[in-house]
């Protein structure tokens, strides 16, 4: 998109492209296309921890960072309460879902509860029981391309 922007806008102005960039068109284009090849070979080369295990992903779906559909099967099916969830998820079920659901934290700032998520994905075997105690959770909403996810789920599932 931005290649296409700066060739249209170029073209437009025919006049400033005959005094700037007759000298150092071939370098521009050239240096573009090493700034845009290698702009794509960083994005393909980055890998995303997901359900267990690290995977090149290339999707520019909204979903795989955005727990909207989580929250409308919640929804649909009457499911309401505190929600344990991972730290991006706050702001989105606060502002989508609440009173219904309400997030553990939202990320936004600094206070107990992040430090309280923090211990829990650090540890969850010592600080999970605890603070599921103390802060009632009904649901668990857990962002699978982080590796804490899996540790916390061994965790419960040991009990």
């Amino acid at each position: 998109m931005t290649s296409y922007v700066i060739v249209e806008s170029s073209n437009d102005a025919q006049d400033l492209r005959s005094m700037v960039f007759n000298k150092f068109e071939k370098c521009f284009w050239l240096v573009l296309v090493l700034i845009l090849l290698f702009r794509g070979l960083f994005l393909y080369s980055q890998l995303d921890f997901k359900n267990g295990g690290l995977v090149r992903n290339m999707s520019l779906d909204l979903d795989v960072v955005n727990p909207r559909s989580a929250l409308t099967f919640l929804s649909r099916h009457g499911l309401h309460g505190r929600v344990f969830h991972g730290d991006s998820f706050g702001g989105y079920i606060l502002w989508s879902s609440y009173p219904e659901l309400r997030p553990f934290e939202d990320g936004r700032d600094i206070t107990a509860r992040f430090v309280t998520y923090n211990k829990i994905i650090q540890e969850p075997q010592v600080y999970w029981a605890k603070a599921a105690l103390e802060s009632d959770f009904k649901i668990l909403l857990l962002d699978t391309r982080y590796a804490y996810t899996f540790t916390l789920i061994k965790c419960l599932d040991k009990k």
